[in-house]
């Protein structure tokens, strides 16, 4: 089981013990604070993937990604700050998850989505963006806030509420060096094959019952 590395810093029923029903049977890491803002990581554990989160209502889809990242055993450090009501507490998250050794960035935010702009703006690390949907336009202004980066300033953004692609784009950058990772990744691919191939054979099972039927009925089969 991957170390949970959490940086729940934001309202006040995401303390420790609301995170540890949010991440049963997960491994809660130890508390640490820096300048009053409570930080979550491992100690044994360097996590390779730092999240950041614009809201908590975002939760609920950022979720898919802890699920991906947790089947392929990639640890990854978790924060709930807004670039606009607490940038303060983003750049303290880079900061100290680069500090940690993450080597990866996923910002998840809706509306006017600039998360992942501004942590592209404060580290060198690859930067994905999942543009989530708000209150207006199905998600559109907040992929378009999240695509039209500024040259020079990268972000790579998958589709809106993409979170299972973002969390298998971040393994993919770190598979780059690192092979046992490289595997984990063709197996979760490999699964997905074999997944469709036993769809597609419920399917041919189903018309064949169905055909089978239509034969055996009245007016089926032969005279």
């Amino acid at each position: 089981m991957p170390v949970f590395c959490g940086h729940f810093a934001g309202k006040s029923r995401f303390r420790n013990e609301q995170c540890a029903r949010l991440v049963a049977g997960r491994t809660l890491c130890d508390e640490r604070r820096r300048g009053g803002v409570a930080s979550l990581f491992a100690t044994s554990t360097t996590p390779g993937v730092g999240i950041l989160i614009g809201s908590e209502s975002d939760l609920p889809t950022v979720e898919k990604a802890f699920g991906v990242l947790d089947e392929l055993a990639v640890p990854y450090a978790v924060v709930i700050a807004s670039a606009h009501r607490t940038p303060e507490r983003v750049l303290q998250f880079v900061a100290d998850a680069e500090a940690r050794g993450v080597q990866v960035f996923i910002a998840a935010a809706g509306g006017a989505a600039h998360l992942a702009g501004v942590v592209a703006a404060h580290t060198l690390k690859p930067v994905i963006g999942i543009p989530l949907q708000a209150w207006a336009t199905d998600g559109l202004d907040a992929l378009l806030s999240t695509v039209q980066m500024p040259r020079g300033v990268p972000v790579a953004a998958v589709a809106v509420d993409g979170a299972v692609n973002a969390a298998l784009l971040a393994a993919r950058i770190l598979a780059v060096s690192d092979p046992d990772l490289a595997a984990r990744l063709d197996a979760y691919r490999r699964r997905q094959a074999a997944a469709v191939e036993a769809a597609n054979a419920r399917l041919a099972e189903r018309l064949a019952e169905r055909q089978a039927e239509r034969q055996g009925g009245p007016g089926g089969g032969a005279s």
